[in-house]
């Protein structure tokens, strides 16, 4: 896949799209958040009978666009979160939100949205979690990916406070930090 002022996957997407690959099915329509280079819009589109991509980053969606041209089921929209999406009731969303925490919050690249998670590195991931509900299908899952530096523990809270049970399905300890995979399952 090629590459621009976009986030360059690494072990956080990576982990994702393995269990992406592992929770997916056959016929569902499915909707990857910050698609990014659209690495996991590709794994989502083998099996998935269609497939929304977005990101907030327009050069994100323009490399999307180029990586994933070939793809007749995915569909590439620029959109803060939910913001743009019409649809409802998909069954699988995926999201890698930007999730370190940063104090300096002047920061103003559209590729710096990619990581950039507020001052806690919980305020875009909070903005997703309390719009999941009208997105999510039932009996859907999203599957989101956090770091013990996001404070799990709180996001877990939050999770249960807006009404969905989860379990965490992947983990990988690294340099710094240990990343896990929340299934969130919309009962």
């Amino acid at each position: 896949m090629k590459q621009k002022e976009v986030y360059t996957p690494a072990e956080d997407t990576y982990l994702l799209n393995k269990t992406v690959k592992k929770e997916l099915k056959e016929g569902i329509k499915a909707l990857d958040m910050g698609t990014g280079t659209g690495l996991i819009a590709d794994t989502l589109s083998d099996k998935a009978q269609k497939v929304v991509a977005v990101d907030i980053n327009p050069e994100a969606v323009e490399l999307a666009e180029e990586n994933l041209a070939t793809k007749n089921n995915v569909e590439i929209k620029q959109s803060d979160l939910f913001n743009e999406i019409n649809e409802t009731n998909f069954d699988l969303i995926s999201f890698n939100p930007p999730y370190l925490p940063i104090k300096d919050q002047k920061i103003k690249e559209p590729i710096n949205k990619a990581w950039n998670g507020g001052k806690t590195g919980k305020k875009t991931l909070f903005r997703f979690l309390d719009q999941l509900n009208k997105k999510l299908s039932p009996g859907g899952i999203s599957l989101i990916l956090i770091s013990t530096l996001t404070e799990p523990n709180k996001v877990k809270s939050k999770i249960k406070d807006i009404g969905f049970d989860y379990e965490v399905v992947s983990k990988k300890k690294i340099f710094f930090e240990e990343l896990m995979v929340i299934k969130i399952k919309n009962i």
